[in-house]
């Protein structure tokens, strides 16, 4: 009789460990989890703000951009009449250069 009780303490204590050792793992697996969201939020966030920064950046790139437009519709204009030039002469003689 004695056996069996000192057994079924010892079952039942076997039995809380176990359900205390389950619920440490549970806590750790929702503390983790809570880290890593809130990881992923930061670094989201950071990814906005430097996106955000690149494209405030992007406005002087915006400035050089439309200015080597400019100079590249320039360059096609004055090619464009280079060309017309050469094409209206048949001949390649000292008048033309």
């Amino acid at each position: 009789m004695l056996k069996n009780l000192f057994k079924r303490n010892s079952e039942e204590k076997e039995k809380k460990e176990e359900n205390t050792l389950e619920d440490a793992q549970e806590e750790i697996q929702e503390e983790s989890q809570e880290i890593v969201e809130e990881t992923l939020q930061k670094d989201q966030e950071e990814n906005q703000q430097q996106e955000t920064e690149q494209e405030e950046a992007g406005t002087l790139g915006g400035l050089f951009g439309r200015l080597k437009e400019g100079l590249t519709k320039t360059k096609k204009g004055i090619t464009d009449r280079v060309d017309d030039l050469v094409k209206s002469y048949t001949k390649i003689d000292e008048d033309l250069f």
